[in-house]
C-alpha cells in the first residue's frame, strides 16, 4: 500500500526530495552563472560611471579654465586638476573647494547653484558621450 493511499483525500504526501541544484557543463548552477552575470553587469556599470563622472570633472573643469582666461595646455591641465581634486572627499564638495578659490582670485562669481547645475549638466553630457563611444 502506498503513502498517499493511506492518507486522507485532504493531505498529498510529500514528494519525494529532488537534487534542485542543476548543473550544466561548467558545474555552475544557474543560479550561480545568473549571480556571477549580475556581478558582470554591476562592475561594468561601476566602471561606466566612473569614467562619466571623471569625464563629466574633465568637462567642467575646461569650463571653469574658460571662465579664467585659460586655453590650450593651461586649460588642460587646469581640468586634469579639478578631476584629481575630485578624489579628494566622497561627494562634489571637494570640486566646488577647487575651483571657488580660483574664480574668486580672478573676481569672478558664479552661484553654487549654478555651478552644481552645471557640474550635473557635464556629467550628464560625458555619460551620453560614452555610451555612444
Amino acid at each position: 500500500m502506498l503513502v498517499s493511499e493511506r492518507l486522507p483525500p485532504y493531505i498529498v504526501a510529500r514528494p519525494e526530495p529532488r537534487n534542485l541544484k542543476h548543473t550544466d557543463e561548467a558545474g555552475m548552477s544557474g543560479f550561480d552563472e545568473r549571480k556571477q552575470k549580475e556581478e558582470g553587469r554591476y562592475k561594468h556599470d561601476q566602471e561606466l560611471m566612473f569614467k562619466a563622472r571623471n569625464r563629466g570633472n574633465k568637462l567642467f573643469g575646461l569650463w571653469i579654465a574658460e571662465k579664467l582666461g585659460l586655453a590650450g595646455e593651461a586649460a588642460q591641465n587646469y581640468a586634469k586638476d579639478v578631476v584629481m581634486a575630485d578624489f579628494d572627499a566622497p561627494g562634489d564638495d571637494d570640486v566646488f573647494d577647487k575651483v571657488r578659490p580660483d574664480l574668486a582670485a580672478k573676481s569672478i562669481t558664479i552661484e553654487d547653484d549654478i555651478l552644481a547645475k552645471h557640474l550635473e549638466k557635464c556629467r550628464a553630457e560625458a555619460l551620453q558621450q560614452i555610451k555612444a563611444e
